[in-house]
């Protein structure tokens, strides 16, 4: 690194493998050559390289610490998360560290020490109502609420994911700084990649009925719920879980069990729009166990309006409003009956319907679209 370069950094407390969010902002920020370096940094993970290079600009360095900052571990190995702070300072301290973005409250206090001793822009770059979440509890939860108050103040900006997480963070702290930059997947490019043939795959007739969840397998996503309402419908109407968690081999083992459920390997993040057009219904159901759940806005309800596929939500405020808006689904209380119900119950026509409204979608709901509003925090900073 030269002296003079302009620096920013990226901290996440995870293995930077999945997180396509901060790939999407960093894209933006080098394409528009907002900095002349950008280090995305994250924990150590078995598998993975220390460092990786992404392009010219953007680098990934995972600190090579087994530690998971989402989970428990962060209450019960204090010293390795100690050392991760000290290892992010040390070795950028004498850098030009122009901005950086914490994506975590568990990176709050790297930010505030480079906004201390090099004057550095600080953005607190949340992706959910963190300090609400399914994961934060007991201790955890009210460290995190400590932290958060704490150093949210020292924040030059914050960026959260959707209107409701926005308002809240304004009213709890009474800011003025906060932005809305919605997590929506690039605008695809129809001819680069081609996907799996999800019927295929599956062994799914083509006039079968087959629904299709795409993401995370684990708990608080309605998966159980799911699994419960496909084993009472016929075995012409089908659900496919395409991801990876926690909640795999349940999946697998109802896969044994029921002919119209299945489990497919998650697929490379350019890949899942263009396998999704082999579903007629997409699924999103997060459950109430937390406060940001209910106000989550899922990546995968905009990869399925992308994908033209219409799709069924929970019914909560962010992602109601969407369903409203656009009319490309449908929502439903979270429960086994209201669920079975719907399902049970939706015609093609009412596929095809709704379907014609994704379509019309599309083009609203991609990334391009919220670079603007990302450019514009940066530009409100006067970055030096």
């Amino acid at each position: 690194m030269k002296s003079s370069e302009r620096i920013n950094l990226h901290i996440y407390g995870s293995s930077m493998k999945h997180e396509s969010r901060i790939l999407k902002e960093t894209g933006t920020l080098s394409e528009n050559h907002i900095f002349d370096r950008i280090f995305i940094i994250g924990v150590g993970s078995g598998g993975l390289d220390e460092t990786e290079e992404i392009d010219k600009v953007r680098s990934i360095w995972r600190v090579p610490i087994k530690l998971n900052l989402q989970q428990k571990q962060i209450g019960q190995s204090t010293l390795s998360y100690l050392i991760w702070l000290y290892s992010i300072v040390n070795r950028f301290r004498k850098s030009n560290v122009v901005c950086i973005n914490c994506h975590s409250w568990t990176a709050l206090p790297i930010g505030i020490v480079f906004k201390l001793i090099k004057s550095s822009r600080m953005v607190y770059d949340t992706h959910e109502l963190e300090t609400e979440a399914m994961h934060s509890r007991g201790k955890r939860r009210l460290l995190s609420k400590v932290m958060e108050l704490c150093c949210i103040h020292f924040c030059d900006s914050v960026i959260t994911v959707g209107d409701f997480i926005a308002m809240w963070y304004r009213d709890k702290y009474r800011l003025s700084n906060v932005h809305i930059v919605r997590n929506l997947p690039l605008r695809e490019n129809k001819d680069s990649v081609i996907g799996q043939d999800l019927r295929r795959v599956m062994g799914i007739n083509d006039d079968d009925k087959l629904f299709i969840y795409i993401g995370g397998l684990t708990k608080g996503r309605g998966i159980e719920l799911l699994l419960r309402v496909f084993t009472r419908l016929p075995a012409s109407t089908h659900i496919g879980f395409m991801g990876y968690g926690e909640m795999e081999s349940l999946i697998i083992d109802h896969q044994r069990r029921y002919s119209n459920i299945h489990f497919v390997t998650a697929v490379s993040p350019d890949a899942v729009i263009p396998s999704l057009r082999g579903a007629d219904v997409g699924i999103s159901l997060i459950e109430n166990t937390c406060l940001s759940y209910y106000h989550c806005l899922p990546n995968k309800l905009f990869e399925y309006i992308q994908a033209g596929v219409p799709s069924i939500v929970s019914d909560f405020p962010e992602m109601g409003t969407i369903i409203d808006d656009t009319g490309c689904g449908w929502k439903v209380p979270v429960n086994e009956e209201a669920v079975y119900s719907l399902v049970a119950h939706l015609s093609m026509a009412d596929i095809r319907e709704k379907k014609e409204n994704a379509l019309r979608s599309h083009d609203r709901y991609v990334w391009e679209n919220e670079e603007p509003k990302l450019l514009q925090v940066y530009a409100d900073m006067d970055l030096k």
